[in-house]
């Protein structure tokens, strides 16, 4: 799924573009750039952004608790720390708060592509489930007390009705499917993403019929180098 043409937040410490924002725009994204952590959080609430990326080495010590915290707010929007090697210590503690990924300098463009390009794949994931959660939830459930005594177990129920637990088990392998071929069918980043654990899944992909599916040898290259 092509993710080019997203809006996406910069967070810097300086006035002055760098030579991320220009490679993003020239990949299609909409990219502001903002200064410091008060201007990011305005511009988080006031306009729709896909993704942040954090210029962590040019924020010195400015805390970055209120920008994960309205991240989270706003739907859990993916953060990237774009780090170098001074920065590496706070940069695995940001990521520990809650952040993405982490890509250190020197940055390749093509590795900032795809790390965000995955990071927005995740994200529409992780919103296709808990809209689905959310359908099923709020989905109208028969009125027993309508029925009455006389009416259980009767036989002018509509056959098309599936039973309930089978009824649910396509939706299930849809999210499941879905999430494999995101994460190219490993199981440990799948089971992370749906938030369950990995026997669970297991158990699930047995049941639905999809263990018999494969990783593509193209994902089993080594990873670009750059990083």
């Amino acid at each position: 799924m092509e993710q080019a043409g997203k809006r996406l937040l910069l967070v810097a410490g300086s006035p002055s573009d760098n030579v991320v924002a220009p490679s993003l725009r020239e990949a299609g994204h909409d990219v502001t750039v903002s200064v410091g952590i008060p201007d990011s959080i305005k511009v988080l609430r006031r306009k729709p952004v896909a993704l942040v990326l954090i210029e962590l080495c040019s924020l010195a010590e400015q805390d970055l608790d209120p920008l994960l915290a309205c991240c989270r707010e706003l739907g859990r929007i993916p953060l990237i720390v774009l780090a170098d090697g001074n920065s590496m210590s706070r940069a695995v503690s940001v990521l520990e708060a809650g952040a993405e990924n982490i890509i250190v300098n020197p940055i390749a463009r093509k590795a900032l592509t795809v790390l965000i390009a995955n990071s927005l794949r995740k994200k529409e994931l992780r919103d296709e489930c808990r809209m689905l959660r959310s359908r099923l939830i709020k989905a109208p459930r028969p009125d027993s007390d309508s029925m009455g005594a006389e009416g259980a177990g009767r036989d002018d129920v509509p056959h098309k009705i599936a039973p309930l637990k089978k009824a649910l088990e396509r939706p299930e392998r849809k999210i499941i499917l879905q999430a494999l071929k995101i994460f190219d069918y490993n199981r440990l980043e799948t089971a992370k993403a749906l938030r369950i654990n990995r026997t669970t899944l297991y158990n699930k992909m047995k049941k639905l019929g999809l263990l018999n599916r494969k990783r593509s040898r193209k994902n089993n290259r080594p990873a670009p180098k750059g990083l």
